[in-house]
């Protein structure tokens, strides 16, 4: 149960603590009193989205703090959707059976939710409160105006078991819808597919004409700078030439004249030794400069024709790189992944077949769920309509008369079966849609009968109704007022 409710410079209030017993608890006041902004805190600590308009003029940070007591069995074992998951429960945040959750609000727009002093996420507020707390708002009984919500009132009585076949159908019609998507796209993508192909294998033709070799490139622009400077190469090295071993006075003749003098002047003085050896080692390695020089002039090739070649290649690699990637490396990436594709959407009408056979195993797997939940709504409906009949008669609707109307339709989401409430207020009149024959004191009453009929169930165990009476007055109002 909820046991204490603490409120901090939120909207109105400044400083509100409220203690709550056990069974029915009561709050009144006139119009503007205050009692929906005790609805806005309650719901603030139960993870709905609430922002820093509520903080209190004045105050720079608001605050509620809600304390539970969970009685031992007073929760549901399962999660708001229906799934086992322990570590969302409330026993498991709950510390000596106690649960206390904290709202922060800042006007700087930074807010907090703790659950037990953690820090927690309104996602995970909502979970772990879903099974401790239900708020009927001031409009909630304009609900059962539309039909479609009528359907998930039968399973909730039907009781977890219909509950988590209802779950069972929304997994398998999401798993043939998908399906279903998926076969669509392949007949309707069939002239983009074909574009497709033949975009991808003229891509792939192009570049496996091209021959890339990695590195290349490199290679080719070195090559191009060779060609388109032979003449200069050639005319440097015939220079170099003449001044090392072919004018007249040239590198090497002088060179020689020098050895010859040192030689000379070695048998007068024998501590030239080694300047000579220096010089002759000159001479030598210029000697040898000279005969690799004349080969490299040898080889210095001068052909249009190649380097034509050459610059038609590099302007044949830049034109793929503008295409494909950046380097020779990626248009190759490039070339694999089209390939790839090229074979999945050339296997795309045996995809489609394993499709058609998926769709019609998926949809008799839907069909059979479907036909599951709709053996618990048929065995509920009978027991749903006697008790709420047997609570609207506490309330003053004792010749009411009340049914639960099931259409097939075609299976969905939500089942194979369209589920509508009808009414009868009065004898003799025929049973006919709430949305036609209801007036709002009477939408009043029937919706507490259905929560009334969840809290004798074992539902929810706090049940907040914030004017439950819409509509309803006198003894009738009296009459409600027990129930």
């Amino acid at each position: 149960m909820l046991s204490e409710l603490h409120i901090t410079d939120f909207a109105l209030v400044h400083r509100l603590a409220l203690e709550f017993g056990p069974g029915l608890n009561v709050l009144t006041g006139e119009t503007g009193a205050g009692k929906s902004i005790i609805i806005d805190a309650i719901g603030s600590v139960l993870g709905e989205r609430t922002g820093p308009e509520y903080i209190r003029s004045g105050s720079d940070r608001a605050r509620v703090d809600a304390t539970f007591f969970l009685e031992e069995n007073g929760t549901s074992e399962l999660s708001p959707n229906g799934d086992e998951e322990e570590s969302l429960s409330p026993e498991a945040f709950a510390e000596e059976g106690l649960l206390l959750i904290t709202r922060e609000l800042s006007k700087s727009g930074r807010a907090g939710i703790r659950i037990n002093g953690r820090p927690a996420t309104l996602a995970m507020v909502k979970d772990v409160t879903g099974p401790l707390v239900d708020v009927h708002g001031q409009h909630e009984h304009q609900s059962l105006l539309a039909p479609e919500h009528h359907v998930a009132i039968l399973d909730q009585w039907a009781g977890r078991e219909a509950i988590r076949a209802g779950e069972t159908v929304r997994a398998a019609y999401k798993q043939w819808n998908d399906l279903q998507r998926e076969r669509s796209r392949l007949v309707t993508d069939e002239k983009e597919r074909n574009r497709r192909l033949d975009l991808l294998r003229y891509q792939v033709e192009e570049i496996d004409a091209a021959k890339l070799q990695i590195g290349e490139e490199e290679e080719l622009i070195a090559d191009r700078t060779r060609l388109a400077g032979a003449e200069k190469l050639f005319a440097s090295a015939a220079e170099a030439m003449a001044f090392l071993s072919e004018e007249e006075r040239c590198a090497t003749e002088c060179i020689g004249v020098a050895v010859a003098r040192l030689r000379d002047a070695l048998q007068i003085d024998p501590d030239l030794q080694p300047i000579l050896e220096t010089v002759e080692t000159s001479l030598y390695t210029l000697e040898e400069a000279v005969r690799d020089l004349s080969s490299y002039r040898e080889g210095v090739e001068f052909n249009p024709e190649r380097l034509a070649e050459v610059e038609e290649r590099i302007d044949l690699l830049r034109s793929l790189k503008k295409k494909y990637g950046d380097t020779l490396e990626e248009i190759l990436q490039h070339r694999d992944e089209a390939v790839a594709e090229i074979a999945g959407l050339e296997h795309a009408e045996e995809r489609s077949q394993e499709l058609d056979d998926a769709i019609a195993s998926a949809y008799t797997e839907l069909r059979n769920r479907c036909d599951t939940l709709s053996r618990f709504r048929r065995e509920a409906a009978p027991g749903l309509e006697t008790a709420l009949m047997r609570e609207l008669a506490d309330l003053s609707m004792e010749k009411t008369k009340f049914k639960v109307e099931m259409t097939p339709v075609e299976p969905g989401p939500g089942g194979a079966e369209r589920v509508e409430f009808l009414l009868s207020a009065n004898p003799g009149e025929p049973l006919k849609p709430l949305a036609k024959v209801a007036s709002g004191g009477e939408l009043s009453r029937i919706m507490l009968s259905l929560k009334s009929l969840a809290a004798q169930a074992g539902g929810v165990p706090v049940m907040i109704f914030d004017e439950i009476d819409v509509g309803v007055g006198g003894r009738t109002g009296s009459a409600l007022a027990a129930k």
